[in-house]
């Protein structure tokens, strides 16, 4: 049975915070994957606090003093996140609670919400540091398998990154060409081909952050030899979606032509509709790098009352 726009929004949990057109697109995915609508409904919790104050006010003013490093730093190297900890123990909790309806490994996720041991700001910061060994040791702590938690934390940072890309939009780094995203350090969700002259723009999926990347070169390993890089379609291929591959780093990165920029709220939902590329790449033996581009080493702490 296909779910009805009424009916998904009915049966999600309440998103304040939400534009009409995301609340739409949300749904239209819902009816069209019934099997996706249980990370549709966690992707709405989340999606729905994104510009609450909780978030904005936990990001300084400005990104931190760094030392010069071997690579160029992201904004969020150094920086320490102040927050309510009530309020992220809240929401951490609630995403919990939510998770537990993707039942299999996510269940026990429900027990953990109720947890007295969970740390929300602990989470927090390790999932915006994409710290999997302190993830999998609040896995062993919280008797949650490793992979839920992980997934489940990547959506628990979203509205904290997202609060950190728009109050630092006007501090990015201009002329960035490492292949990790300049505010996060995480590598691109995909590629747009944007506009007419189809300029390639690198897009992150988790801060929604929005830069041009080294040209045509492979984001992960910086190979720039046209003889190592590829590209996958289908054989009825669509024009506007490919996959980009390398033969020096095994990696890839899908590819879509845009118009304009995607929203920065809806490139969960484009990376998620594209799914069918994710498949057809591992298909053919390409995969996406499991380390970090950029580890940050940012704090998340308690904001003093």
């Amino acid at each position: 049975m296909q779910l009805s726009r009424r009916d998904f929004l009915r049966s999600s949990p309440p998103t304040p915070a939400m534009s009409a057109p995301m609340a739409t697109r949300l749904a239209d995915l819902a009816r069209d994957h019934p099997e996706w609508r249980p990370w549709l409904a966690l992707l709405s919790v989340a999606q729905g606090t994104f510009g609450d104050p909780l978030w904005l006010r936990a990001v300084p003013d400005g990104p931190a003093t760094v030392e010069p490093e071997p690579l160029p730093a992201p904004l969020l190297e150094g920086a320490v996140l102040m927050i309510d900890p009530d309020g992220a123990d809240r929401f951490v909790r609630q995403i919990f609670d939510v998770a537990k309806s993707n039942g299999g490994s996510a269940a026990p996720l429900e027990a953990a919400a109720g947890d007295a041991r969970l740390d929300a700001l602990a989470i927090l910061e390790a999932a915006i540091r994409q710290d999997g060994r302190g993830l999998n040791r609040w896995a062993t702590s919280l008797a949650v398998e490793p992979s839920a938690l992980r997934v489940v934390s990547a959506v628990v940072a979203t509205p904290l990154l997202h609060a950190c890309r728009g109050a630092w939009h006007d501090r990015l780094p201009h002329g960035w060409t490492q292949g990790y995203c300049p505010v996060c350090g995480a590598w691109p969700t995909l590629a747009e081909a944007r506009g007419v002259e189809q300029s390639r723009h690198l897009r992150c999926g988790r801060c929604g952050g929005d830069w041009r990347g080294d040209g045509l070169g492979c984001p992960f390993c910086a190979n720039a030899d046209h003889a190592m890089l590829g590209s996958l379609v289908g054989d009825e291929p669509r024009e506007s979606r490919k996959i980009e591959t390398c033969g020096a780093c095994g990696g890839y990165l899908k590819s879509i032509a845009t118009l304009g920029a995607t929203p920065a709220d809806a490139l969960t939902l484009v990376d998620l509709d594209t799914v069918e590329l994710d498949i057809a790449a591992l298909e053919h033996g390409y995969v996406r790098p499991e380390e970090p581009g950029y580890r940050v080493r940012a704090r998340v702490v308690g904001a003093s009352q």
